[in-house]
């Protein structure tokens, strides 16, 4: 599955697909649901090693930018026990604390 993700994001990258098409969106909610989402949706950049003190400040713009891809899908509104799941499947190896999401969720503007 993982290889497949790969060859799909380089066919979007080399605009041989569709970005926009019904097959791809479905393809690409797909792999999310896999956890296989860095193949389009999302790309943590956030971590408290570089981050630092401003590491929650970070992480609440970019769990912002991630409500922003999924919540359509689930009516507007997502608990955060479900987006805590969804964010860190998303994220892979560099998971966060629910006491983390707890922050940086408070910080949204």
């Amino acid at each position: 599955m993982v290889t497949i993700a790969e060859q799909i994001k380089a066919k979007l990258a080399r605009k041989e697909l569709d970005v926009e098409s019904d097959e791809v969106k479905e393809i690409q909610a797909v792999m999310f649901n896999l956890g296989i989402s860095g193949a389009s949706y999302f790309s943590s950049t956030v971590s408290k090693d570089v981050a630092g003190k401003s590491f929650h400040k970070q992480l609440s713009s970019e769990i912002s930018e991630f409500l922003n891809t999924v919540l359509d899908k689930f009516g507007g509104v997502l608990g955060l026990v479900d987006l805590y799941c969804m964010y860190n499947r998303a994220r892979g190896t560099d998971m966060i604390s629910p006491e983390d999401l707890l922050i940086a969720v408070n910080q949204l503007d």
